[in-house]
């Protein structure tokens, strides 16, 4: 896949990449199912990444909590995401937003 538009998620809770090939589903969240209010959340966060890493460089950081991730700022407190996890599927979502926002900035 060249560009990456965005991501999505189905009705099973699987997160796809979504470009101008086609979609694919992302390599490192394929092996989970996200239930609805967490894939909807998780989708509106990688897409926000992919977007405000073409804006700043990709220089956000994530890192994975117990059951959640945050987004760590120079400028602003820590921010928890909406979303309630596993502790395996927290580090899974801190390294693909990182890669978002790496994807972001390459585009």
């Amino acid at each position: 896949m060249s560009t990456i538009d965005s991501y999505e998620h189905d009705h099973d809770g699987r997160i796809w990449l979504v470009g101008e090939s086609g979609s694919i589903p992302v390599p490192g969240l394929d092996k989970w199912r996200f239930h609805a209010p967490n894939a909807c959340a998780l989708v509106h966060e990688l897409n926000t990444a992919l977007q405000f890493g073409r804006l700043n460089g990709g220089t956000a950081r994530y890192r994975a909590a117990t059951n959640t991730v945050y987004v760590l700022s120079r400028k602003r407190p820590r921010r928890r995401l909406p979303l309630k996890l596993t502790r395996g599927q927290a580090k899974a979502v801190a390294v693909e937003l990182a890669a978002a926002a790496l994807i972001g900035a390459s585009s």
